[in-house]
């Protein structure tokens, strides 16, 4: 069953700046250090890849289908301009169940990837697994049933966003765990792709800049594993397991021990079928910049993802006005250029979806008219 509903991806850039260093890249400060402290990209990954030193990758596919070996999307707001996709079955959206009809007739096309929040929310189990829950899921089935569902999966148990990651690691709410992947399934999305607990290197529990995040919870792993394992014994079960990062920026890159966020969270590849990162307009303080900082961040969550052997994806994407006022004063056509011509250039067998972000004012396409129109070129029947 090919159905695939889901949105948000934040826009990323690249800007080459160093070749890697004559080590193994993925040890030692030649892979760590894969941001300056202006944020720009040691280009450590597109290296490797275009050595075929990445999981065997030939350098057709390193460069990601680049005829001059440059990166795809090289550039500020995309080099080489790449046609309107003839399959664009990776395209998703988030937005609520009843939009999709709309913006399949605007697109003129299907959208195959919905997305899904299946809150927890102040209540815990008690409102995941309650009848507004239950209506939301079904909403999907009926109303986008082509589209397979992308579903963040931020478990807390009880009504304190406390994920209690030891206790769901030793079985203290199976039962409860198992009632919500049997309410995903039997909703009809057992192809559901579950992004649990997204973003953990930035999701500190006390929502502060300043605190643990969940990566620091020893049981994180552990917790990630038995909650695979229960869903995946459930009857019907077909999921696609989502290790969905926010993408390695500023402080957010390396722990204090000096690891990767990326890696201290990773529960391992027998866990994993995809890894996705988010990017958006809003980084910088104009287009280019902004273009650069996404191309990094989409560029390095490609070579990681490859890296591992793992499906790579942008689970959410979309243009962030600069002071989110509403106004479409951020209009930029060339990140929508750009971000489309990178993925697409993405061998299939390795690529999973894009997922625009549609689901506030903010992010909202129809905002910006001339990023709209050149959607609707590049994605559009």
């Amino acid at each position: 069953m090919q159905r695939i509903v889901a949105a948000c991806v934040f826009c990323l850039g690249l800007t080459t700046i160093a070749q890697a260093e004559p080590t193994d890249i993925y040890e030692g400060p030649a892979y760590r250090n894969v941001f300056d402290v202006k944020f720009r990209v040691v280009n450590v990954g597109e290296e490797a890849l275009r050595s075929g030193g990445l999981n065997g990758a030939k350098p057709t596919e390193a460069t990601a289908g680049a005829s001059d070996g440059s990166a795809a999307g090289d550039g500020a707001g995309a080099g080489t301009q790449v046609s309107s996709s003839q399959d664009t079955k990776w395209l998703g959206f988030w937005m609520p169940a009843q939009d999709y009809s709309e913006v399949e007739a605007w697109l003129g096309r299907r959208i195959w990837v919905a997305h899904f929040h299946l809150a927890f929310g102040r209540r815990g189990f008690a409102q995941a697994l309650g009848e507004r829950q239950k209506v939301w899921l079904e909403s999907y089935t009926r109303l986008a049933p082509h589209a397979q569902l992308a579903v963040i999966l931020d478990i807390f148990p009880l009504s304190d966003k406390n994920p209690r990651f030891a206790e769901i690691a030793a079985g203290d709410w199976d039962e409860e765990l198992r009632q919500v992947a049997r309410r995903v399934i039997d909703a009809g999305h057992e192809d559901a792709i579950l992004r649990l607990w997204h973003e953990p290197e930035v999701a500190v529990k006390n929502n502060s800049p300043i605190g643990p995040t969940w990566c620091d919870d020893p049981a994180f792993v552990p917790a990630w594993r038995h909650v695979h394992d229960l869903f995946e014994a459930e009857p019907g079960a077909e999921f696609v397991w989502q290790y969905s990062v926010n993408g390695p920026a500023g402080k957010q890159l390396t722990a204090a021990d000096g690891t990767l966020w990326i890696e201290k969270c990773y529960p391992g590849p027998d866990y994993v079928d995809q890894v996705s990162v988010g990017a958006y307009h809003r980084m910088g303080p104009t287009p280019e910049i902004s273009w650069q900082e996404s191309i990094g961040r989409l560029e390095f969550g490609r070579y990681w993802a490859f890296k591992q052997g793992h499906k790579f994806s942008v689970a959410e994407w979309g243009l962030w006005s600069s002071d989110c006022r509403y106004e479409g004063q951020d209009d930029d056509p060339s990140f929508i250029q750009g971000s489309h011509d990178f993925f697409a250039a993405i061998p299939e067998e390795k690529r999973g979806y894009m997922l625009y972000f549609n689901a506030m004012k903010c992010v909202d396409i129809a905002q910006y008219p001339e990023s709209e129109a050149l959607f609707e070129k590049l994605f559009g029947g």
